[in-house]
């Protein structure tokens, strides 16, 4: 679990010395590439009839537009390769961050065993408790039985022995037969109290063997649960921060990698569809170059929209949504537009 905690806070000091600052020089750059791609639209659309009827007179024009194309796809190309740098970084961050996600879900698994076998410890104890309880209730009565008796045996014992007094003082010497049955009772009575006397030791004995056992089980119990709970309540605890503080952390990274990953891929897809407008006829370049600078209009526009809506909501500013590379490559389809 510490060597979790220790791997999960070096990625994130490492996540915060990442130059902060890239993304922005990022998305710099891809006004400065949207621009382009809006000049060169407004450069060719002046009088672009006129220029396809007439492209003699107007190849030093066509020429410029191509060239500034060509300067766009550059900086679209550029700033793709810029935001995949800058996306790079954070992916394989976030990776390492999943990948001990896993060990995190192992230790886990762990402490729940842990709890389980504490559980069935405790369960164990107890039974063994409550066993040696019901033998130390069973001896206790056993003990006080047998005292009892002990007890009932030398009052008989002593009333034997002043009716024997007795009747020495009253008749002198008593017959034989009297004598003979009065010693067999003394005798057995003294066997039976000496039998009771050694029965007493051996169960009193047990019962304080049972007593000191049930307490030491207890004692034993009592430590478990204290520092073996303890120990899983606070593992418990440390997990659920840990996986707090790790699902943030992959939040936190794949929210800045995807919109970078995604910015990427437009402006390297709007580089490609330069690549090939620019080797294409001088009227499927212009309308390709003003469809792709529309859609630069459309989605500056609706960022804006967005920024404002989440700005009077007061919510963090929103990262809009990119077109796709098969969208960017439907722009600037002359066919359809003739159709």
């Amino acid at each position: 679990m510490q060597r979790l905690e220790q791997t999960l806070a070096a990625l994130a000091k490492e996540h915060e010395a990442l130059d902060r600052e890239a993304a922005n020089r990022c998305h710099a750059g891809l006004e400065v590439a949207d621009g382009l791609i809006v000049a060169s639209a407004q450069r060719g659309i002046k009088g672009t009839l006129w220029h396809m009827c007439h492209p003699s007179k107007y190849s030093k024009k066509r020429e410029l537009l191509r060239r500034h194309v060509g300067i766009a796809q550059h900086t679209y190309e550029t700033v793709g390769r810029q935001y995949q740098d800058v996306a790079r970084p954070l992916a394989e961050l976030c990776e390492r961050a999943e990948n001990i996600g896993d060990d995190a879900k192992q230790v886990s698994d762990s402490i729940h065993e842990l709890n389980s076998l504490q559980q069935c410890k405790e369960k164990a104890l107890d039974a063994e408790i409550r066993a040696r309880l019901q033998a130390w209730s069973y001896k206790t009565l056993r003990l006080a039985a047998l005292r009892k008796r002990e007890r009932e045996t030398g009052a008989g014992r002593e009333c034997l022995g002043i009716q024997r007094t007795a009747m020495d003082g009253r008749h002198g010497l008593m017959a034989c037969e009297d004598v003979a049955g009065t010693g067999l009772s003394l005798k057995h009575n003294w066997e039976v109290c000496s039998s009771l006397t050694q029965e007493i030791r051996r169960v009193a004995s047990e019962v304080e063997m049972l007593k000191a056992n049930v307490e030491s089980l207890q004692r034993g119990r009592d430590a478990m649960n204290k520092d073996e709970g303890l120990l899983v309540v606070k593992l418990v605890v440390r997990v659920k921060v840990f996986q707090a503080k790790h699902s943030r952390l992959i939040a936190e990274l794949q929210g800045k990698e995807r919109p970078l990953r995604a910015a990427s891929g437009r402006c390297l897809c709007i580089a490609a569809r330069l690549d090939t407008l620019k080797e294409s006829n001088f009227g499927d370049l212009v309308f390709g170059v003003q469809d792709l600078a529309s859609s630069v209009a459309v989605k500056k526009e609706e960022k804006k929209k967005c920024s404002k809506a989440r700005k009077s909501a007061g919510e963090a500013p929103c990262v809009h949504h990119q077109p796709s590379c098969a969208a960017v490559e439907g722009f600037g389809t002359l066919k359809g537009r003739r159709k």
